[in-house]
């Protein structure tokens, strides 16, 4: 339960792993039975990036997001069960019954799979994202392409497209396809970009400078990291 609660809190708890046994585990892990190249802990790290997003939605929704990205996120190999727990503990710590998990997995159940699951999670995130921006996962991807939109390499998981980089109004901040330029056209510089403060910008974030406004800062911010200066 405390585990559960660090997790909850978004501490940085290590993926716990998995008991070793002689006689019920072959060591080291067999290929077939493990993905050796399973790395928990960027999985975890992903499932907590949700956590962080849906704070401030209502509980049940927040529990329902919860729940589903824990299964599309796959954090771990073989402790699936692991995610209903959290998300129950959730639930509990809001004061609210556990027992709306079973209303949440119930209406699940009534949407056809077809149309709770794409093909593969990076279409279910470029549709997501789509839904926001009012057009087709195709412009979406289109977008992402040319600059306009972040979308981030998940590697074998798909895009994944930051909210936060939506204005006031919704729409793409308008400095996002000449920080791509600057940045060599590379959507993870862009995004440590945005994320890491800068004394360029007295301290703040990217984000925070294109929040309040200030373009201009923000690409010559980023013109002088592309020139290697130091904040």
């Amino acid at each position: 339960m405390a585990r559960s609660s660090k997790i909850l809190s978004g501490a940085d708890v290590p993926a716990r792993r998995e008991e070793t046994s002689l006689r019920h585990r072959p060591e080291p892990q067999n290929g077939l039975i493990y993905d050796l190249d399973w790395n928990a802990e960027e999985r975890l790290a992903e499932w907590h990036a949700v956590l962080a997003e849906t704070r401030g939605q209502p509980v049940v929704l927040r529990a329902a997001v919860l729940l589903e990205a824990w299964s599309d996120i796959e954090v771990l190999q073989h402790a699936t069960w692991l995610g209903p727990l959290l998300v129950a503990s959730l639930l509990r710590q809001e004061g609210l019954a556990a027992h709306h998990l079973a209303c949440i997995h119930l209406g699940a159940k009534s949407i056809p799979r077809e149309r709770r699951r794409a093909r593969n999670r990076g279409d279910r995130l470029a549709d997501a994202f789509a839904k926001l921006l009012g057009t087709s996962r195709v412009t979406v991807n289109a977008r992402r392409q040319s600059g306009q939109v972040l979308g981030i390499d998940g590697a074998k998981r798909g895009f994944r497209f930051p909210v936060w980089q939506l204005d006031k109004d919704g729409r793409p901040f308008e400095a996002l396809p000449a920080l791509h330029a600057m940045l060599g056209n590379s959507a993870w510089a862009v995004y440590r970009f945005l994320v890491s403060r800068h004394g360029a910008l007295d301290g703040r974030t990217g984000l925070q400078a294109l929040q309040q406004g200030d373009d201009a800062a923000v690409l010559a911010a980023a013109e002088g990291m592309a020139r290697g200066d130091f904040d």
